[in-house]
């Protein structure tokens, strides 16, 4: 749960706690006081119940954005094909990472690239075992993945 998350969480149960004792107090007031100001206790309680409603919303909106996030972002596990080179424009080279999947739903090869590597870590890539990488994708949009190769680092930074 990110930063923004918890503060909307927080907002929500202050707005909720604000609307229910503006409420709370609005209503033991109307029970005491002669009606002519009943209605101004009235008015009063039509003006705290949106802290009620806005704090409920608060709350509300968070969890169907976890839940959203959630059921946006796919994860899968690739194997391993190779480390591709490729020119960089000062002269270099960039490695990246490739792996492929195959979808079983309709049978399609799919490659992916990770983000750029050091040569260090491409020569450790290429001897390591680690021969399975998660890719998470956006969901219908394949194209837009990113590669985790956390493990590889930790594992290769371990050995130096």
């Amino acid at each position: 749960m990110n930063k923004n998350a918890i503060g909307e969480k927080i907002m929500g149960i202050i707005c909720m706690i604000i609307g229910i004792t503006a409420t709370y107090s609005m209503l033991k007031v109307s029970f005491t006081e002669p009606i002519k100001e009943n209605l101004i206790n009235l008015v009063g309680l039509l003006v705290s119940l949106p802290w009620i409603v806005a704090g409920f919303f608060l709350l509300k909106y968070e969890s169907t954005q976890e839940n959203k996030k959630q059921k946006r972002n796919t994860t899968i596990t690739t194997k391993y094909k190779m480390i591709k080179t490729v020119p960089d424009s000062d002269g270099g080279f960039d490695y990246h990472i490739v792996t492929s999947w195959v979808n079983q739903e309709d049978n399609k090869l799919y490659l992916f690239s990770s983000n750029t590597i050091s040569m260090e870590t491409a020569d450790f890539v290429e001897k390591s075992d680690i021969k399975e990488y998660p890719v998470t994708y956006e969901y219908n949009n394949i194209k837009n993945y990113e590669m985790d190769i956390s493990k590889v680092k930790e594992v290769h930074h371990e050995e130096d």
